[in-house]
């Protein structure tokens, strides 16, 4: 596989797609609910024919007000239009809320299908709480401009175009001067929302930031205390605030200006109406009707034109939201790579699985190679002990193992298969990872003990592997048992409660593939002689990989690993690397000075 040494957050891809074709794009992500669509497009069109109709009818009433000519029925079937259109508009709302809540889940579920399914290497590269926001604030920008504000303007235009058609054909002469006035509007408007744009992009970029910075304190939230940092981050964070303060007073101020522009041009529109209305009138060239009629379309058009205004605002701040929200989604994801082949079972020439690293070099950054022409080759049923110096890269060996990084040199194979032509999913299925970083997900024990497992598990076998660990009794003399709380990270357990509780997951598991990260770095020695029989136990019929400092565990592994600045420069049980590997000899000898040779 080809080697890629750095991971860049966004890619080039990613960037260049950073125009308005990622608002158009975001549309066909998401299955828009095509029968309420189809629903709300029908309503609208007979709401805004509605409103195109009563006009005329008034200025007919007031006509036949003026010539004494009219009846009660005129009046009560005008009543009624009324009626029947504000039912027409609420209908058409109604529809609108529910296609704009419809496609807000479903695009939230696919960007978010789309993010949980990205490399680790992009979230290496990435703070957690920026992707928060583009997740929540961004993209709530964005589906409130596809899903409301874009379905309305549709009606908007509609009803404004309808009333400069109905004009024209009550006055030509009238509606062909204010006409004019639509371009001179666009060309005032149109440097302030370029603006606005500019703005929005600021804004959501700050907002991303403070989100990030709120996801730093609170994950780290016993180390600030500790270290008594409570000022700094907030003054970080005032500062922070202060910036996106700053940056919705601007947005405020240009779309403040739009509005009144678009408000100038109307009372333009009306005064020059009521102008012409009135010499036309006295002119006998047009009726007090169609005057009031006139009158009437202009006034139902400000409504709709205020909307278009505050419709360029939006479309501006969804356009800025899009980029990075599309940026996140242009990105490959561990579905889009070669993963046809299921996990291959081993050859009738070998009894036991087989795992063989072949000259594998890997970096997270270009100038800094963690691993280096790294080979071996691992056997089912036995166990294996990586050992070596702190930044050797024993870790780095696992992570390429899980597949969280699938960009290295050399290659990696499972019963001679490639790990790069197996499904990721399968493969993952396969091994049971505990890592050294022990913390446990919100909820309760139980739930943290079949979390990921594939099928159903009763207390009694739960039991039974917290039992094999040394925590049954712990477990049973908590306030609610197995349904007691941990807290956020696991916070109300111990580390060795942690630890042995990731282990007792990994028994209910019965994966083939076992990697333990310092699985015993948290516990005492009576609790770790505990968890290395549990091992032992299981080891007989697994492939197990131990990655460990304590002799206890190095010493009986039939298999030992040394690696030393990312290479491995020694392999054998550990009586063979005593007696021929010096610096495996050194490790031990400086880690436990009393040693078994």
């Amino acid at each position: 596989m080809e080697l890629k040494m750095e991971q860049p957050g966004i890619d080039k891809a990613g960037r260049d797609q950073k125009t308005a074709n990622s608002l158009l794009a975001l549309i066909k992500i998401a299955s828009w609910p095509k029968l309420a669509l189809a629903w709300t497009i029908v309503f609208t069109l007979i709401s805004a024919a509605f409103s195109l109709v009563l006009p005329v009818i008034t200025g007919n009433l007031v006509d036949k007000i003026s010539n004494s000519q009219l009846y009660v029925r005129d009046a009560a079937m005008l009543l009624l239009l009324f009626m029947a259109g504000g039912v027409l508009n609420a209908v058409s709302a109604l529809l609108l809320r529910y296609v704009g809540s419809k496609f807000f889940r479903e695009l939230r579920l696919k960007i978010w299908d789309k993010v949980i399914h990205l490399p680790v290497s992009y979230f290496d590269n990435n703070e957690n709480g920026k992707i928060i926001s583009r997740m929540t604030n961004d993209l709530a920008i964005v589906s409130n401009f596809l899903a409301i504000a874009l379905p309305s303007v549709i009606a908007d235009m509609l009803m404004v175009t309808g009333c400069i058609i109905m004009l024209f054909v009550l006055d030509w002469r009238l509606m062909s001067a204010l006409v004019a006035l639509i371009p001179v509007t666009a060309l005032l408007i149109y440097p302030i929302g370029k603006r606005i744009n500019k703005v929005s992009v600021e804004t959501q970029n700050a907002a991303a930031d403070f989100s990030g910075e709120l996801a730093k304190i609170l994950y780290n939230i016993r180390f600030i205390k500790a270290t008594t940092s409570e000022k700094l981050e907030i003054a970080y964070t005032r500062r922070i605030l202060n910036r996106i303060f700053r940056l919705n007073i601007k947005e405020g101020v240009l779309s403040a200006v739009i509005e009144p522009i678009v408000t100038i041009v109307i009372m333009m529109a009306l005064a020059g109406m009521f102008w012409y209305g009135s010499s036309g009138i006295a002119g006998g060239r047009i009726t007090t009707g169609i005057l009031v009629s006139m009158i009437f379309y202009l006034f139902t058009m400000v409504s709709p034109l205020t909307q278009l205004s505050s419709f360029f605002t939006e479309f501006q701040k969804a356009k800025g939201a899009s980029k990075e929200i599309y940026a996140i989604y242009g990105q490959q994801d561990e579905k889009q790579r070669l993963q046809a082949a299921s996990v291959p079972g081993k050859s009738e020439e070998t009894a036991y699985d087989c795992l063989n690293f072949d000259n594998v070099s890997f970096a997270y950054r270009q100038d800094q190679p963690v691993l280096s022409n790294v080979s071996f080759s691992l056997s089912g049923c036995t166990t294996t002990a990586i050992v070596g110096p702190s930044g050797s890269g024993k870790t780095t060996l696992f992570s390429l193992l899980e597949k969280f990084y699938e960009e290295y040199n050399g290659n990696i194979s499972y019963n001679s298969v490639s790990l790069d032509n197996i499904r990721t999913d399968e493969w993952r299925r396969k091994i049971s990872y505990v890592m050294q970083d022990s913390d446990l997900l919100v909820g309760s024990v139980k739930d943290n003990l079949i979390y990921g497992l594939n099928r159903r598990a009763d207390d009694q076998e739960i039991y039974e592997a917290l039992d094999r660990v040394g925590l049954k009794e712990v477990i049973k003399q908590l306030p609610e048992g197995l349904d007691t709380f941990v807290g956020e990270r696991g916070v109300k357990l111990s580390g060795g409660q942690k630890q042995r509780i990731q282990i007792a997951r990994c028994l209910l598991a019965d994966h083939d593939i076992l990697l333990f990260d310092e699985a015993t770095a948290n516990l005492d020695s009576d609790s770790e002689q505990l968890v290395h029989d549990a091992i032992r136990m299981i080891s007989k019929s697994k492939m197990t990989i131990i990655i460990a400092h304590r002799l206890s565990t190095i010493y009986k592994a039939d298999q030992i690993i040394f690696l030393d600045r990312g290479e491995v420069t020694g392999i054998g049980t550990h009586h063979e690397l005593m007696h021929r590997h010096s610096k495996y000899r050194e490790y031990v000898q400086f880690q436990f000075p009393v040693e078994r040779s």
